[in-house]
């Protein structure tokens, strides 16, 4: 019996169904664990900064509009460094690519808390931040896509839930550093928790090769007959069992879009406006906020 196989986007031929004990089972679970974790310390980076927005006035002492920017910039590439990302994962892989974002990130904060100017936070918070949750971000998609068939509906939505989570938690826990350690001491201990995107990143493991089937009936071979002046052709043991479906030729069973598609290209402007919308409040709330006299 031989299966049907196609071409991917990424240009390998795959094969379902797969046989892999660790699609929607086993250690992808870990993997959505993780991925919720990760999303978690990602979300409260991107949702907290508003938190920061005053203390920056107040220590450089700059406009509103040119202060945002800080924000802006790290919101920005947070999201339009998706494609760059996709290099990466298809170069390095997934794994490698979460760890390379947790280094980054851990990198981009440490710099933040010891940036003399709003001209080093555009680059270091806005840049390099900005750029190590981006390919976090995009790869734990990957992973969970890679990972999860038909419970993959519900491996994203666990997935997902640490943002909420992350808000819900890092959110209280970020004020509590900026009274006690001031807006630097809070952004190198949230580089600390950003470099733990490492760790979770070292989680990713592609499936393991299907278990190959040894019991073969060569009973059931039928005798080749169209042997040719008492040449017989030679086979393998390989030729005559069943060929087994490895990790590298699995393919989802979701229906894959065309990317000439109108709808997916509409789908992908929506939600690039529904972000560039969204992100505004968070950057600017709590300095509103306090700009009405509001209680804290």
């Amino acid at each position: 019996m031989t299966e049907k196989t196609e071409k991917t986007a990424a240009g390998h031929c795959r094969s379902a169904p797969s046989l892999s004990p660790d699609i929607d089972a086993g250690w992808a679970w870990v993997i959505a664990g993780a991925a919720l974790a990760a999303s978690a310390i990602s979300s409260a980076v991107y949702y907290t900064f508003s938190m920061y927005f005053p203390l920056l006035l107040n220590e450089f002492k700059a406009t509103r509009s040119t202060t945002a920017w800080v924000g802006s910039l790290n919101n920005g590439v947070y999201m339009l460094a998706g494609p760059i990302a996709t290099i990466f994962i298809q170069r390095i892989g997934c794994r490698w690519t979460v760890m390379l974002g947790g280094i980054l990130s851990m990198i981009g904060f440490a710099l933040s808390s010891i940036a003399p100017s709003l001209i080093m936070l555009f680059f270091t918070h806005g840049g390099i931040t900005a750029f190590g949750l981006c390919l976090n971000y995009t790869s734990w998609i990957v992973a969970i896509s890679d990972s999860f068939v038909k419970k993959h509906a519900i491996a994203f939505s666990l997935s997902q839930s640490g943002v909420g989570l992350g808000v819900f938690v890092f959110g209280p826990l970020f004020n509590f550093l900026i009274d006690l350690y001031g807006w630097r001491g809070a952004f190198l201990i949230t580089g600390a928790c950003t470099f733990q995107l490492t760790c979770l990143g070292a989680l990713i493991f592609p499936p393991r090769e299907p278990a190959k089937n040894e019991n073969v009936d060569f009973e059931s071979f039928p005798l080749n007959v169209n042997d040719k002046q008492g040449e017989k052709e030679e086979k393998t043991y390989s030729d005559l069992i069943e060929p087994q479906v490895t990790v590298d030729d699995y393919i989802d069973g979701t229906q894959q879009l065309k990317g000439t598609d109108y709808s997916v290209w509409l789908l992908h402007l929506s939600s690039f406006f529904w972000l560039l919308a969204t992100s505004i409040p968070y950057i600017l709330l709590a300095d509103y906020t306090r700009s009405l006299d509001l209680e804290e």
